[in-house]
This record gives C-alpha cells, structure tokens and sequence, in this order.
C-alpha cells in the first residue's frame, strides 16, 4: 500500500489535457460548402423550370388515339431490296417535292421555295411560280410569302394544273402552254377560294373529277402546316374533306379526320379514298353528300401520305413513316399518355402561332 501511495505523490498535476488544433483543409472546406449549396442551386433551378413550362404558351389539349393494330411485315409485306437498284434523279438540285404530276412526257413537282418545276427528256426547268416578286429562300417567312406547292393534279381535258398550296391558302390553276419549257409567267390563276368566306388553313391534296369538280382534303383547321406535329400531338381529329365546284363554292364532304391527307378517286368513281394520317389508315368516302364513309384499309405498316392511282390496277400509297409490330412508331407508344403528348409540345421553344380558321 505505502508503494502505491508513494507512485500516486510522485504524479504532477501538469493542468488540462490539450489536443493540437487540426490542420486547415480549404479543399475539404469547400467540399463541404458545395454539398450545401448543390440542393438550394438544383431546387432554384426546377423552380424556374417549372415556372417557365407552366407560363409558355399552351396550344393543345391531347386525348387518347386509338391507332389499328401493329403489322408484321411478312407475306406481300416481307423486307425487300427492290428499290435498291433504283436510279435517283436530280439528286441534290430539288428541295421538297411533295407532289409529282405527269402530263405529255413531262413531270412537275413543286418545291420548297414556291416554284413549280418541269422536267423531261431535255433536263430540269421551272415552269412557274406560285408568287413572283419575292426572293427564294427555304425558311419560314419565305415559305409563308411564296407559298408552299403540295397536291398537284393535271386536268388533261383543259390542259391545266391544279396546285394546292398550304400557306397562300387556295387552290391555283396553270395553263400548260404548248410550248416546251419557257417559263408560264403570268399564267397562273386562283381558283378557290374567291369571294366566298372561307380562309384555309392547310389545304394538303386534290383529285379532279370528270365534270370538273376539285376534292380537297384540308390536313387541320387549326394549325397549319409548320404546326402538323402540334396537329399529331394534339390527337384531335380537325380534319376535312372538301369538294370545291367551278364557281368556287364548296360543300364539306366528311370532317372530323385526324390529319387528312393523300385523296385518290376510287375506280368506282362514286367513291373517294382519303389518307388519314393521325389514325394509320385509308377511309373511302360517298361522293353523294351523305358524309358517309368507311375503312378502306388500316392495316397499313406506316402513316399514309399521298395516294395515287395504279396503271396496273391498284393504289400507290406512299408512307411517311413506318410503324410495324418490330419497330412501333412514338405515336403508337404515346397514343394512350395524352399528359407525356402534352408535355413534348410544351417542351418546342419554337414559338408557333396555332390559328383558328373561320
């Protein structure tokens, strides 16, 4: 005991125990402030994102699109490599031909700057133009001062073409002149409308009957033609067809058609098939005024756009894009999410003008 008495006497008291203060770390330092900032920077930003969808501009309001079934491309609809022999013609020289008409050894198209082309044995030339007094160009305002050439149709008993364009609104007529490939300046005339009160939004495709009558399909009465995806997001059928007389009146033969497109003359010639875009399918269409229709064909492995007439029997359709049961289309994906259609269209910073037509 007295041992242990002597060791505990022996221990100092030496004051408090200190430790060494630890070194400075600005790097760990400014770690850690940054942890704290990232949330408060990350959450402003969602604010401004929010605020900024919910303030831009709302154009459509989407519904559910019930689209046909999707297709296997097997049997008459199997791949093939027949086009890959194809000869490509002008490659570079055409900008948008839509439409093509055939007349007299001759081929016209139109094209994005407004022009209406001719081409044949002896090369490529203008024929005309929907405009004349504006400089060319491809953009927007251009294309709304020009105008944008899509159907074309050759009325080969009056020795004319029939123009539909998209922006100037109205249906035009050319007389193909027998000489070979000048220019037919001045020669162009409107044909509908006139003074009838109807403005068109975006006039698409046409087909002239045997007595001179014009089918007109109108692709939407709201939005025009630089809006056709707000026109397919949207999901709401605002499309017509339209039979237009010589006097330029007019009667509505079918509306309601989501997205109306390519029109062909059926060989019955009683009937008349109309490309429905938005709905993947073909409808055929009375010519009695009736407004009856009904489905020509929707199983079709793509969205139809132009329809043509088949020498050899039968209709050409020519498919804007493909949509088949390997490769669905967004739209078939979309079709049910109205909100997620809704949220694309707010996500186009590209502020268009949707107008209603009276």
């Amino acid at each position: 005991m007295s041992e242990v008495k002597q060791r505990r006497e022996q221990i100092k008291y030496e004051g408090p125990v200190t430790r060494a203060a630890p070194a400075h770390h600005p790097r760990k330092q400014s770690i850690y402030s940054c942890r704290r900032q990232c949330p408060i920077i990350v959450t402003s930003f969602l604010i401004i994102l929010a605020f900024t969808y919910l303030m831009s501009p709302t154009y459509i309001d989407p519904v559910k699109v019930e689209l046909p079934s999707l297709v296997k491309l097997d049997g008459p609809l199997k791949v093939n490599n027949k086009l890959t022999n194809s000869q490509k013609l002008f490659n570079g020289r055409l900008r948008g031909p839509e439409s093509i008409a055939y007349f007299e050894g001759s081929f016209y198209a139109g094209q994005l700057n407004g022009f209406i082309i001719k081409w044949n044995e002896s090369g490529l030339f203008n024929f005309s133009r929907l405009v004349g007094g504006h400089a060319l160009s491809d953009n927007l305002e251009s294309i709304n001062t020009c105008g944008r050439p899509l159907g074309l149709r050759i009325d080969k008993d009056r020795r004319r073409l029939i123009v539909a364009d998209a922006y100037l609104g109205y249906l035009l007529t050319m007389v193909i002149p027998f000489c070979s490939n000048e220019l037919a300046k001045g020669s162009s005339q409107k044909l509908f409308p006139k003074e009838f009160p109807y403005r068109v939004t975006c006039i698409d495709d046409i087909d002239i009957l045997p007595d001179g009558r014009i089918l007109v399909s109108e692709a939407s009465d709201r939005f025009p033609l630089h809006n056709f995806m707000y026109a397919l997001l949207d999901g709401r059928p605002n499309g017509r067809l339209l039979l237009v007389y010589p006097n330029s009146s007019w009667d509505i033969l079918v509306d309601g058609i989501f997205f109306a497109n390519g029109v062909q003359l059926h060989s019955d010639g009683s009937t008349v098939l109309l490309a429905e875009t938005g709905t993947s399918r073909i409808l055929r269409v009375s010519l009695d005024g009736t407004g009856d229709y009904g489905i020509f064909s929707d199983q079709l492995p793509g969205f139809p756009d132009n329809i043509r007439e088949s020498s050899k029997g039968g209709y050409w359709v020519a498919l804007g894009s493909t949509r088949h049961s390997e490769a669905p289309s967004v739209f078939d994906r979309l079709s049910n999410w109205p909100s997620i259609r809704f949220i694309l269209h707010k996500r186009t910073f590209v502020d268009y003008k949707a107008e209603r037509r009276e």
